[in-house]
């Protein structure tokens, strides 16, 4: 009988003589995203005994959505003559099944560790080796549902729907809650610039990704009802009250929606950031909608012929302020692996519906403490069209217009998007 039953490949690292050398090599011969890159930091000394340098590494993403990771060799911490594939890691399904290997492995008579809690990464490992010293990893998610789930940053499956499983980052704590939903065709990883920031000034921040992006399950539908009712569920299953919720692009619309179907009794403020809201398409009802059926068609279209030309030409406008990107190319490369996550049939569903969906109505159920925030130069959700006409359709909300800032203003003016988002939680 198996010792380890594993629900997949996790990563995978190698030692080598010559970082930048092998960088070099496997960015020609694959072209992977890169989720990190330290690189440049090889030589420090600090990376023998730094995890967060990576230890001067790389971690590549790949389509699979597996991690492939370079190290170099020649540290105080590593054996210089070895290079070669020293880091293996399997995925398995729960904390508790770590729990069982440590035993089996014990009566087995294989050395390991103990089952170590990375509640900042939301994961548990446990570690051994195989007889050629290479050593074996094993990873779980931890689950948000336990008594501490509040004490450290955990990762959860939040049931949606019968069948929809929703991946679900609770950062816990005592602080008030703010929830951050994402934009479209990303995961919560692109609010990677404003976690940190949130849970120093003591916020418990919550993140999930959409259904059928990231890691999350497909559903069976992906009108705004549906994507509301999915984030009424993570509020009622972590019984979140006197919420700040913040929607990016697509997510203002969950917003919106969620406003005028559920109510806002564990609402205390909501954020529009760069949000879709009041109604994008133009027509004799919304003349000032900013997207056109025409541009619409041309979306649609673009995405369903070759979805990896699409993602890459979006991700660019995205980030792109006139004729300037804003962010660097590895930044943008990190939104492209985002997309390239999502599943055809949400992206194309979640299109048509962040398209096509009037929010006015919804807007007038809005009165709690609002904040609008968008890039003066936003080509993808254009500010007239959006930002000024939802500030000027809710009562008593405040406006903040990021000058010089695309799309991506969470990223491309992450200071200025922080400092102003931190500034409204406060009051």
């Amino acid at each position: 009988m198996a010792l380890v039953t594993s629900t997949g490949f996790a990563h995978v690292r190698l030692t080598v003589t010559d970082i930048a050398r092998s960088k070099a090599f496997y960015d020609k011969v694959f072209g992977w995203p890169t989720a990190v890159d330290e690189s440049a930091k090889a030589d420090d000394d600090a990376v023998a005994t730094d995890p967060q340098q990576f230890y001067g590494g790389v971690v590549y993403q790949t389509p699979q959505g597996t991690l492939f990771g370079l190290r170099p060799g020649g540290s105080t911490s590593f054996d210089p003559t070895t290079t070669g594939l020293d880091h293996l890691s399997f995925a398995v399904e729960s904390r508790a099944a770590l729990e069982a290997v440590v035993e089996d492995l014990g009566e087995a008579g294989i050395q390991h560790g103990e089952v170590t809690d990375l509640s900042g990464a939301g994961i548990a490992i446990l570690s051994f080796q195989d007889p050629d010293d290479i050593n074996i990893e094993l990873t779980a998610p931890l689950p948000v549902d336990s008594p501490d789930s509040n004490e450290s940053d955990d990762s959860a499956q939040q049931p949606a729907e019968e069948d929809n499983v929703l991946n679900v980052r609770d950062g816990g704590g005592d602080g008030r809650p703010v929830v951050l939903i994402h934009g479209w065709p990303l995961s919560g990883d692109s609010w990677s610039a404003q976690v940190p920031a949130l849970k120093e000034a003591g916020y418990r921040t919550v993140v999930y990704d959409r259904r059928g992006f990231g890691k999350s399950d497909p559903g069976d539908s992906y009108d705004y009802d549906a994507l509301s009712d999915d984030l009424e569920n993570i509020l009622g299953d972590l019984d979140l009250r006197d919420v700040t919720l913040v929607g990016f692009s697509m997510g203002g619309g969950e917003v919106a929606r969620y406003a005028s179907r559920h109510g806002l009794d564990r609402i205390h403020s909501v954020v529009f950031a760069a949000a879709v809201p009041p109604f994008l398409l133009k027509s004799d009802d919304n003349p000032d909608g900013p997207l056109t059926q025409e541009a619409a068609d041309q979306l649609e279209s673009g995405l369903k012929e070759d979805r990896d030309a699409f993602f890459d030409d979006f991700t660019t406008a995205f980030f792109t302020a006139g004729d300037e990107l804003k962010v660097t190319e590895e930044q943008r490369e990190d939104a492209v692996a985002m997309c390239r996550k999502s599943d055809q049939d949400a992206a194309v569903g979640c299109m048509e519906a962040f398209a096509t969906t009037d929010f006015r109505e919804d807007l007038a159920s809005i009165t709690v403490p609002t904040l609008v925030i968008h890039g003066d130069s936003d080509g993808t959700v254009p500010f007239e069209g959006s930002g000024r006409r939802t500030h000027a359709a809710i009562e008593g909300s405040e406006l903040v217009v990021i000058e010089g800032g695309p799309h991506g203003c969470n990223v491309s003016h992450a200071d200025e998007f922080n400092s102003a988002l931190l500034a409204f939680l406060e009051k």
